[in-house]
């Protein structure tokens, strides 16, 4: 925020770019800013519960348009370089900057903000002192909801005197400031090499999200990736074009962009219910700009909490997305860290980045997946009812399969399963197709004169998708599960797997590795896939959840990155989401409401996304009803 004399001759864009400085305000006046675009990609908030600290460094700023102030006491050429029309300010301001600005802003000085001076000793660095001083005077005075309800002009008469108190203490010990060892630290996150603390940005972030029109996902309309995505973007939606994939995070495959908006409806500041508006459209009461979440939160790493800026540096840990499956994915596995790092080194465009990816599929609706090897003995009904598999793999292999004795059993079992599927996944796409004409035929013959077991329908199925496919004969190998809505399953890496039908909330490490065989046009790589399986074997372990209270369930799979949070609330509740220690990501899936903070208040709808930084209290209320899904860091991470 720049304050100066409309006839200086100072260059105010150099200023800008070459001075540090925080502005406190109240609530409303924070509202105004951002209604004038002032503080447009270029702030950082600590809500204070009524007040936010916003803190502007190296940005260049139009101040071509200056407005005086309304204010009595303001001389002809006293006023504020400002965007937009006269917009007096009636609020307590207190700015906190270097010796440099400060030279600089003491001619509008006796207008009514207080100022506190970093010491020469200091240099530019912030007094942090100061701030929290200022944190716990208005804490005691205005918690609980004031300070939010409170005049603007009561709140200079009665808060004004303290903000100059505590100003006037930090000038008559600096020595305090200099001991401290925040302020080394908050100059460093200025430079953008810092630790971070705590947040320092206000409670609620919405997030416009990516999506992925891959040929399996289902189209148009009867899609909700496609219903979430329309109603997120603004965008319009085609009825004849797949939608598969709804991608919230920071990967570069899918990025996520923090919305800055400046629109307020009675009172409560928001984006409008998930459609947003962009600045060329006839209504121009919600504008906004987009700046991708990855960068954001590396100019904000407080937003992630300590612990998680430790581990994972300025990257989201997690992934978050909606599928909408109509037809087979891939049979696929995600490898482990190791095998990550190297497939990325080696085949960069084909393996997107370094990470590992275990992952957590929470059912929407009923929901149909192939995950890991059936149990040896069911291996062994297979060899003896599906000719087919033995006639591509060949006798010597699957006769193994009945000469494993109990003392070797699991390795002799993993050994012989391993040995099974390279050969049928390694067979020729000639003998492939041969073989599943032949066994199609079985399959129809059979269905005439008993019912299809649910794999054999499945075998039907996939055939009429992918025609030819090894897929298809390699279904007989796998589990097949079925979720209820509210079920959840995870899959670790170098697991196998195949979401087959349905719609599900899906959740994993931050990655995009996935290494293919079967059921898809895509490059298939057999050669790495049998070589990274466990080749475990035995059904996937089916999650219900654990219930937090009457509307919200946790999901919390075996892998620090990530849990999930559902909460379907009724007409007329409430709930709240306690601070936690990392960040969060709130997804609607239906229905509306309000989304609060202490001091903040969000109206929220289908196809909202809302990013909250760690230690933030939310308070989600209905009166229509309102399904919500919530992604975080695992909770026993914080517990080690």
């Amino acid at each position: 925020m720049a304050f100066g004399n409309r006839n200086s001759t100072m260059d105010w864009q150099s200023w800008w770019e070459s001075s540090e400085l925080v502005v406190i305000c109240h609530t409303e006046l924070l509202y105004i800013l951002e209604e004038k675009a002032l503080f447009v990609n270029c702030l950082r908030a600590a809500d204070f519960g009524g007040l936010y600290v916003l803190q502007a460094f190296g940005y260049s700023m139009p101040f071509s348009v200056t407005v005086e102030t309304a204010d009595s006491r303001c001389g002809q050429d006293d006023c504020v370089p400002w965007c937009g029309s006269v917009a007096p300010i009636h609020y307590p301001v207190c700015v906190v900057c270097s010796m440099e600005a400060f030279s600089i802003l003491e001619c509008w000085l006796s207008l009514g903000p207080y100022c506190v001076v970093a010491v020469e000793s200091v240099g530019r660095q912030i007094p942090m002192a100061f701030l929290e001083r200022i944190k716990d005077d208005f804490t005691k005075k205005y918690s609980g909801g004031k300070a939010a309800t409170a005049v603007a002009n009561s709140l200079n008469r009665e808060f004004g005197p303290k903000l100059k108190e505590q100003m006037q203490y930090c000038v008559d010990h600096p020595e305090e400031i200099n001991k401290l060892a925040k302020v080394k630290a908050q100059v460093s996150e200025v430079k953008g090499h810092s630790i971070p603390m705590k947040a320092e940005t206000r409670g609620i972030i919405r997030l416009k999200c990516s999506v992925k029109n891959y040929d399996w996902g289902k189209i148009g309309k009867e899609s909700s990736v496609a219903r979430l995505y329309g109603k997120n973007s603004g965008e319009e939606t085609h009825d004849d074009k797949p939608y598969a994939e709804f991608w919230v995070g920071t990967h570069d495959s899918g990025p996520s962009y923090t919305v800055a908006v400046g629109h307020k409806e009675n009172g409560i500041l928001r984006s409008g219910n998930g459609a947003l508006k962009k600045e060329n459209d006839d209504n121009h009461c919600n504008r906004y700009s987009l700046v991708r979440l990855k960068d954001w939160i590396e100019q904000n790493p407080r937003v992630l909490g300590d612990q998680v800026w430790e581990k994972w540096g300025s990257n989201l840990p997690f992934l978050f997305k909606v599928l909408s499956v109509a037809k087979a994915l891939s049979i696929q596995a995600h490898p482990d860290r190791d095998l990550a790092a190297v497939l990325h080194e080696q085949y960069p465009d084909m393996y997107k980045d370094g990470n590992h990816k275990p992952e957590m599929a929470l059912a929407l609706t009923d929901f149909v997946a192939l995950c890991g090897f059936i149990s040896l003995e069911e291996l062994k009904d297979v060899v003896q009812n599906v000719p087919e598999i033995v006639e591509v793999v060949g006798g010597a292999h699957t006769a193994q399969v009945f000469h494993i004795d109990e003392e070797d059993r699991e390795d002799k079992a993993k050994e012989v399963l391993q040995s099974i599927f390279t050969e049928l996944m390694s067979a020729s796409k000639v003998t492939i197709s041969q073989v599943i004409s032949k066994m199609i035929a079985r399959l129809n013959a059979k269905s005439e004169v008993r019912e299809l077991t649910d794999k054999e329908k499945l075998v039907l199925q996939l055939e009429k998708q992918y025609p030819a496919d090894v897929g298809i004969i390699a279904a007989f190998l796998f589990n097949y599960v079925t979720l209820n809505p509210g079920e959840a399953i995870y899959i670790a890496a170098n697991e196998p797997h195949a979401y087959i039908f349905g719609e599900c909330i899906e959740c994993m490490a931050t990655s995009d590795n996935v290494v293919r065989a079967g059921l898809t046009p895509k490059y298939r790589d057999v050669r790495t896939l049998c070589s990274m399986l466990t080749f475990k074997q035995g059904l996937p372990e089916i999650l219900p959840g654990v219930a937090l209270n009457p509307y919200t369930v946790k999901y919390l799979p075996p892998f620090d990155e990530f849990e999930v949070d559902r909460c379907i609330l009724p007409q007329g509740t409430s709930t709240v989401f306690p601070a936690v220690p990392g960040p969060s990501i709130f997804l609607v899936l239906m229905g509306e409401g309000t989304m609060c903070t202490v001091s903040s208040k969000e109206l929220v709808g289908q196809g909202d996304v809302l990013f909250t930084p760690a230690n933030t209290e939310i308070t989600v209320a209905t009166t229509l009803g309102l399904h919500l899904y919530r992604a975080g860091v695992n909770s026993r991470f914080f517990e080690e």
